[in-house]
C-alpha cells in the first residue's frame, strides 16, 4: 500500500485495506495551503493591529500576560487567561508555547482542510500546550490539550479529557472520551472512542462505530466492521476479524488465525 494514494473518501469505500500506516501518507494539500507565504502575509496583516496593540514594545519579551491575540509572531507569551483569533499556530514562528484558560480561535482554513485534508503524519514533538478549554474550527498544528476541545475539526499532537469534533480528530495521543461525526484517529489511545469510524496503532479502552480498527488493543470493539491485528477483549459486531486474539468475537461472521465461525469465535 505504500505507493496508493489514499484519502478520507477512500474510508467509507474501502475501510478494509486501510491501516494505520497509511495516514502518514496525508500530506500534500494542506501543508502547501497551511504554510502558504502569501497566504501567512495575510494572517499578518489581518491581525496586525491586533498584535501592534497588544505588544508595543517589539523589542521586549512578555513572559506571562492575560490576553492575547493569536498568533503571535515576535512575543514569546504564557498567557493565564484567554486567547483569541487565527489559532496559536497560524504559521511557523508563532511563540504562545502555553495557555491556561480559554483558547478560541477562527481559523479561515477549516472548510478547505475539511475538504482536502492531507495530514502529514502524527505529530513528534509538542508545540503548544492548552490547560482549560479550547474551542475552534479547527485546531492544526502539534498542540497538547489537557481539559475540553471542541472543534470543527482537530490535528494536533495530544489531547487529554474530552473532545467534541464535527468531522474528524486526528491527534498522535488521544486519552479520555473522544466524539467525533466521521472519524477518531491516533497512533495512541486510551479510553473510549465514538464516531463513524474509529482508528488507533495502540487502544487501551473501547471503540464504538460503523467502522472500529485497532492494530493492537486491549478493550472492545462494538460496530458493523470491526478489524485488528491483535487483541484482548471483545470484539461485538457483524463482522469480526483479527490475526492473534485472547477474548471473543460475537457476530455474525467471525474470523481469527485459528479458525472462521458464524455467531460465536475464541
Amino acid at each position: 500500500m505504500k505507493n496508493k494514494q489514499v484519502s478520507f473518501r477512500n474510508l467509507f469505500y474501502d475501510f478494509r485495506t486501510f491501516t494505520c500506516g497509511e495516514l502518514k501518507q496525508y500530506s500534500l494539500l494542506v501543508n502547501k495551503l497551511h504554510r502558504n507565504l502569501l497566504f501567512r502575509k495575510v494572517l499578518i496583516l489581518f491581525f496586525l493591529f491586533g498584535l501592534h496593540s497588544n505588544a508595543q514594545d517589539s523589542t521586549s519579551i512578555e513572559k506571562k500576560t492575560f490576553f492575547s491575540f493569536t498568533p503571535q509572531a515576535k512575543h514569546a507569551k504564557i498567557v493565564n487567561g484567554m486567547t483569541f483569533g487565527l489559532g496559536l499556530e497560524a504559521f511557523e514562528g508563532s511563540t504562545i508555547p502555553k495557555v491556561n484558560g480559554l483558547n478560541l480561535e477562527i481559523n479561515p482554513l477549516s472548510p478547505l482542510i475539511f475538504l482536502f485534508a492531507n495530514p502529514h503524519g502524527f505529530e513528534e514533538n509538542i508545540t503548544s500546550k492548552v490547560n482549560g478549554i479550547s474551542i475552534s474550527t479547527g485546531n492544526i498544528g502539534a498542540a497538547k490539550i489537557n481539559g475540553v476541545c471542541i472543534s470543527f475539526l482537530n490535528f494536533g499532537h495530544t489531547i487529554n479529557g474530552l473532545s467534541l469534533n464535527a468531522s474528524y480528530n486526528y491527534n498522535t495521543n488521544l486519552r479520555g472520551l473522544h466524539i467525533s461525526t466521521f472519524f477518531n484517529i491516533s497512533e495512541n489511545g486510551e479510553g473510549l472512542f465514538l464516531a463513524f469510524s474509529n482508528s488507533s496503532q495502540k487502544l487501551m479502552g473501547g471503540q464504538i462505530g460503523v467502522f472500529n480498527r485497532g492494530d493492537s488493543f486491549n478493550g472492545f470493539q462494538i460496530g458493523i466492521l470491526n478489524k485488528s491485528d491483535s487483541f484482548k477483549g471483545i470484539q461485538l459486531g457483524l463482522f469480526n476479524n483479527t490475526k492473534k486474539q485472547k477474548g471473543i468475537q460475537i457476530g455474525l461472521w467471525n474470523t481469527n488465525s485459528k479458525r472462521s465461525m458464524p455467531i460465536l469465535n475464541w
